[in-house]
């Protein structure tokens, strides 16, 4: 979660004026989500929403069949079926990573 002060606010500098989009990069590339508020009002609906995500997830775990070792940075793709009948499902995941390099 990200406090941030309203981008309409003149004194912000280059570094919080890219804060939220820093944090929505990180939290994507890690297979997470960012929550942001730029208001104190707004902190308890943002946790209120973290929450209901929390309680509704899963995690899954694997092992690539190649485990290669050469250092590189290797992309996972996830596909999912929606079941009948169940309400639309969403996908967070961790879009790659870098493969232990052998010495």
């Amino acid at each position: 979660m990200g406090v941030f002060d309203p981008l309409l606010s003149l004194a912000l500098t280059p570094e919080e004026i890219s804060g939220p989009r820093l944090l929505s990069e990180i939290a994507t590339q890690t297979g997470g989500r960012a929550f942001a508020a730029s208001m104190p009002g707004d902190l308890p609906s943002v946790a209120a929403r973290i929450a209901i995500e929390l309680r509704n997830q899963y995690v899954l775990g694997y092992y690539p069949k190649a485990q290669a070792r050469d250092g590189k940075y290797h992309t996972v793709e996830v596909k999912l079926t929606q079941p009948p009948g169940v309400s639309p499902l969403r996908m967070h995941w961790r879009q790659g990573y870098y493969a232990p390099r052998e010495n």
